[in-house]
C-alpha cells in the first residue's frame, strides 16, 4: 500500500497514481478511498463551487474488480445519469478519459451517505458517535416519509424512462439533516429494461 497526499489530505492506494488533473477543479477537501467498486472519489472546492469527482482506473485499496472493469462500468454509467437526470439525482457536469483513468465530475450535493462503510470502525470505537443511518432512523416519522416519497418518485421516473434500479440501497442515498433533503448519489448499475440476472448469486444488490 502507498499513501498519497493532496492539499494536506492523505489517502491510501495499492499503487501511486497521478491525480494532478484535480487541481483544475480547485482544492481538495474530502476523499473517499475505501470503496470496493474500484472507484476513488474526491470533494473539490473552487471558490464557492464544489465538485464530487469520481475516478475509475486507479488501483484502490479495497477494490474487488480490476481497473479495466472499473473504467468500463463508470464509462457505461454516464449516459444513464444523462437520461435519468432528475432534481433529486446528483447532477453530472462532465466525464472524460484521462490517460488510464476515467473521470466523472458531478456537482457536490450536501448530505451524509446512509451507508458510510468507510466510517464503520470509527463508530464501533466510539459508541457516542451516531452514524447517518442511526440518525435517520431517529427522525420524526413525517421527515422519514417525505424522504421515502422522494425515493419512490424517483424510482417511478426511472421506470417511466425504461430503466430498472440495480444495486440501489442505502449507500445510494444521501440525506441532508440540516435541510431535510434527500439526494440519490449512485445509479451506476441501473439497467435498461428488459433486463435479467446474468451474474447468478453474485448479482448486484444480493444480500448474503
Amino acid at each position: 500500500m502507498v499513501t498519497q497526499i493532496i492539499d494536506n489530505i492523505s489517502f491510501t492506494l495499492k499503487e501511486s497514481c497521478d491525480f494532478s488533473f484535480l487541481s483544475e477543479y480547485g482544492k481538495l477537501f474530502n476523499v473517499f478511498d475505501q470503496n470496493d467498486s474500484g472507484n476513488i472519489s474526491f470533494g473539490m472546492k473552487n471558490g464557492n463551487i464544489k465538485y464530487f469527482i469520481k475516478v475509475a482506473g486507479a488501483k484502490t485499496a479495497e477494490s474487488c474488480i480490476d481497473t479495466q472493469e472499473t473504467v468500463g462500468v463508470l464509462k457505461k454509467a454516464m449516459p444513464i445519469y444523462e437520461i435519468l437526470k432528475h432534481p433529486v439525482l446528483i447532477e453530472l457536469v462532465e466525464h472524460y478519459k484521462h490517460k488510464e483513468l476515467y473521470i466523472a465530475v458531478f456537482k457536490w450535493a450536501e448530505g451524509d451517505c446512509l451507508f458510510d462503510h468507510w466510517n464503520f470502525e470509527k463508530y464501533a470505537m466510539n459508541p457516542l458517535l451516531q452514524s447517518p443511518k442511526s440518525k435517520f432512523k431517529q427522525l420524526p416519522i413525517d421527515k422519514r416519509l417525505k424522504s421515502v416519497r422522494t425515493m419512490f418518485e424517483f424510482l417511478v421516473y426511472v421506470e417511466s424512462k425504461g430503466y430498472v434500479a440495480v444495486d440501489f440501497y442505502d449507500g445510494s442515498i444521501m440525506y441532508d439533516f440540516d435541510n431535510d433533503t434527500t439526494t440519490i448519489c449512485d445509479i451506476d448499475l441501473f439497467r435498461k429494461t428488459p433486463t435479467f440476472n446474468d451474474m447468478g448469486e453474485e448479482y448486484w444488490g444480493r444480500r448474503g
